[in-house]
C-alpha cells in the first residue's frame, strides 16, 4: 500500500495561531478525503503481462509442475481493463476491485488464493471465446506462467455485430515466492456449420413433417450440389437445366421467412405450430449456411428453393413446390 504523508508547518502568534490553527484543521478535513481516496486507488500489485505471446512447444521446459486451477464464470471487468489483450495475476483486495469494480467475494482469500485473468482486448463482432488453459510456475518459482486460448470465428459461424471483450478468469493456489507473470497464448479458429452428410440430416430432421402451404401444400426435401458455393440465379438454372424462357426469380430469404414465422391467426393451433416450424427451420439454416436466399422457378407449379452456402463450400437447401393460379 502506497504510503501518504503530509507535512504542516504551524506558525505562532497567539490569537492569530490559535484562528490559523482552527482554519488549517478544517482545511486538512477537505484535503485529506481526496488524498486518502487517491491513496486507495494508487497502482496496485496485480502481475501484468501487458505482451501475451504465442505459445510454443518450448514453453515448459524446466518449468514445476502445473498448478490446479477452477474456472470463475461470475466476474466482469470493468471498462477500462482489458481493452487491448494482456493477462494479469490479481494478488489482493485493492487489485481485485481495480478490475472488477467491486469488493472480493467472500469465499476469495488472497492468502490462500490468486486470480489469473486473461483478456483478449476489444473485438469488432461476437464469436470470439477465451480459456486458460494451464496455470504452473518457473522452474525458480519467481514467475507464474499462464497458458490461454482465444477462439476465432471461422467462415460460415453467425455471430452478434457489436463489439465484445472475450477474457477468462481462474483461482489457482497463491504462491507467495512469484513476483512476476508470464502469459502466452493458443489460437484457434472454430469451424461453424455442419456440412457433408451431418448437414443433410440436420436439414432434413428440421424439415420433416413440415408442408409448404399454397394452393395445394407440399412437403421439403433436400436438395445439394457439392462445391458449387453461393447460390446465384443464373448458377441454379445452369444446375437444374432451366429451359430458356422460363421464369426465374430470387428472393430475400429473411424477409420470406419473417412471413412463413409470423402467426397471423393466434387463435388457429395449425397456424400457430405452423409459424413455430418455419422458425425452428429458419434457425438450423442460418446456423449452418451462409449467402442465403430463395429462388423461385416456373409459373403456376413453381419450384422453391430455400438455399445457401455450407461451410464445405456446397450449395444446399430444401426445395418445395407451390401452386399458384
Amino acid at each position: 500500500m502506497p504510503l501518504c504523508v503530509m507535512t504542516i508547518h504551524g506558525v505562532t502568534d497567539g490569537t492569530r495561531i490559535a484562528r490559523e490553527r482552527a482554519y488549517m484543521r478544517r482545511y486538512l478535513v477537505l484535503l485529506l478525503i481526496p488524498l486518502a481516496i487517491a491513496c486507495e486507488d494508487a497502482p496496485t500489485e496485480d502481475l501484468v503481462s501487458p505482451d501475451v505471446a504465442a505459445a510454443t512447444d518450448d514453453d515448459a521446459k524446466a518449468d514445476q509442475s502445473d498448478l490446479t486451477f477452477t474456472v470463475v464464470d461470475d466476474l466482469q471487468l470493468r471498462s477500462s481493463v482489458g481493452r487491448t489483450e494482456e493477462g494479469r495475476v490479481i494478488r489482493s483486495a485493492s487489485s481485485f476491485k481495480s478490475a472488477f469494480g467491486t469488493n472480493p467475494p467472500s469465499w476469495l482469500d488472497f492468502d490462500e488464493e490468486w486470480l489469473a485473468v486473461y483478456a483478449a482486448g476489444v473485438k469488432t463482432t461476437g464469436g470470439y471465446a477465451a480459456e486458460i488453459q494451464r496455470v504452473r510456475l518457473s522452474d525458480t518459482g519467481k514467475s507464474v506462467k499462464v497458458t490461454a486460448t482465444l477462439s476465432s470465428p471461422g467462415a460460415g459461424c453467425f455471430v452478434t455485430q457489436a463489439l465484445t471483450k472475450p477474457f477468462a478468469v481462474v483461482r489457482f493456489p497463491a504462491q507467495p515466492g512469484a513476483s512476476t507473470s508470464r502469459f502466452t497464448k493458443l489460437t484457434e479458429t472454430r469451424v461453424c456449420g455442419a456440412c457433408g452428410p451431418s448437414l443433410q440430416s440436420a436439414l432434413e430432421t428440421a424439415a420433416d413433417g413440415m408442408l409448404y402451404m399454397s394452393e395445394s401444400d407440399y412437403p421439403l426435401t433436400y436438395v445439394g450440389w457439392a462445391g458449387e458455393g453461393a447460390p446465384t440465379v443464373a448458377k441454379l438454372s445452369a444446375l437444374l437445366s432451366v429451359p430458356a424462357g422460363t421464369l426465374v426469380e430470387e428472393y430475400a430469404f429473411s424477409e420470406l421467412m419473417d412471413r412463413l414465422g409470423e402467426a397471423y391467426d393466434p387463435g388457429d393451433p395449425y397456424i400457430v405450430e405452423y409459424a413455430a416450424k418455419f422458425r425452428a427451420l429458419r434457425e438450423v439454416m442460418e446456423a449452418n449456411l451462409t449467402d442465403l436466399t430463395v429462388i423461385r422457378v416456373g409459373e403456376i407449379s413453381i419450384d422453391v428453393y430455400f438455399v445457401g452456402r455450407s461451410s464445405c463450400g456446397d450449395l444446399v437447401g430444401l426445395k418445395t413446390t407451390s401452386i399458384e393460379t
